[in-house]
């Protein structure tokens, strides 16, 4: 963890994805949030900078049949 944490639209810039599909990858277990005392999630951006260097398949996070 770097302790520098970003928020959901930050992420789906840097990654090129929409704000949907970070909360798609959220439930598959692949970018984890923390939330804040309000209940924002923030994410660690040591984590999203490993994702931009190796992003996973998006294409399969679409809407299940």
């Amino acid at each position: 963890m770097s302790g520098e944490f970003i928020a959901i639209g930050e992420v789906s810039r840097r990654l090129g994805i929409h704000p949907q599909t970070v909360r798609r990858m959220e439930k598959r277990g692949i970018l984890l949030p923390a939330m804040t005392i309000n209940g924002v999630r923030i994410y660690d951006a040591s984590e999203v900078e490993r994702l931009v260097a190796h992003p996973p398949e998006v294409k399969r996070f679409g809407r299940a049949p």
